[in-house]
């Protein structure tokens, strides 16, 4: 499952950045930014892959620049 986490972001604004690209996954909401302190994020994009032990296997701090890239990050995991 693919969830994004937003903060120090409003829901308008990320609606509005969702409708315009085309992103089509269920959002968190995280206004006191806690979440992102307990997963020590340090910008924006990071994407962590979590096994279901709830374990993070990998961190990737970089927006990805295709489909393609994101599933060989998958397939890595895997």
């Amino acid at each position: 499952a693919f969830i994004g986490i937003v903060f120090e972001d409003t829901e308008e604004n990320t609606r509005k950045f969702l409708k315009e690209n085309g992103a089509v996954y269920p959002q968190v909401y995280d206004p006191k930014s806690t979440v992102a302190v307990d997963y020590g994020v340090s910008g924006v994009p990071e994407t962590y892959f979590i096994n279901r032990e709830g374990i993070i296997v990998k961190k990737y701090i970089f927006p990805f620049g295709s489909p393609r890239e994101f599933a060989e990050q998958i397939k890595e995991i895997l």
